[in-house]
């Protein structure tokens, strides 16, 4: 079992992280369930934005370990 670098472990304890993790997820979750096709289409841009950048990160993170 690998640990975490420290600066990931920083990362993961601050509160705006966990709470952009959560949205990260939900915004995954909407469009994977396709609940998002009922919203507007700004809002659909902001899901995808925020996906993007989720996304992004957690390939970042996965690289690094590599």
């Amino acid at each position: 079992m690998t640990r975490d670098p420290e600066w990931i472990t920083e990362l993961n304890s601050k509160m705006y992280f966990k709470v952009f993790k959560a949205l990260g997820g939900l915004c995954v979750f909407l469009v994977m369930s396709g609940i998002s096709q009922h919203f507007h289409m700004l809002i659909k841009y902001y899901i995808v934005t925020i996906i993007m950048i989720f996304s992004l990160l957690r390939l970042y993170i996965a690289i690094y370990f590599i």
